[in-house]
């Protein structure tokens, strides 16, 4: 498996320009949180007796995917998101909005923040998007970006 490093020094090749980093930064986060959103709204399944929460096994998932990497940078995004999540369902139900309305939001954030990926590879970066061609790059996104938060913090991202 590629390192961390390299993946992300890879990624980096294609995403110089500043507008389209600023368009990721927002993507990234919109895309995340509307597929979480998604498999939030699932319900338990049943398996041999248990109940299987989706979301618990989504967020389980990808902490060994992102782990593989880098746990601090694993446990961050994940943290980060479940508190995004919670921040979005507190609102959603404090409006009154049932589980069809959130569907709705949560995918709109998927298409939108999909969008400004779009935009910001074909307008600004001058090149499409590179997942096809290293299906990784799906995950370096999210990782660049919570590498670049946690150095803004102060804090050292170990690989």
């Amino acid at each position: 498996m590629q390192s961390l490093e390299a993946l992300l020094d890879e990624y980096n090749r294609i995403h110089r320009n500043p507008v389209n980093r600023k368009l990721h930064s927002a993507g990234i986060p919109l895309v995340m949180l509307g597929i979480l959103g998604l498999v939030a709204l699932l319900p338990s399944v049943q398996v041999a007796g248990h109940y299987l929460d989706p979301l618990a096994l989504w967020v389980l998932a990808m902490l060994f995917v992102f782990g593989r990497w880098s746990w601090p940078l694993a446990l961050g995004l994940q943290l980060t998101l479940l508190l995004l999540l919670a921040g979005m369902t507190a609102v959603l139900t404090r409006a009154g909005a049932g589980q069809d309305i959130a569907a709705w939001l949560y995918a709109g954030a998927i298409v939108i923040g999909t969008v400004l990926h779009m935009v910001g590879h074909r307008l600004f970066e001058g090149v499409p998007a590179q997942f096809d061609q290293n299906p990784l790059f799906l995950l370096a996104g999210p990782l660049d970006l919570a590498r670049s938060v946690a150095e803004r913090l102060g804090w050292r991202s170990q690989g």
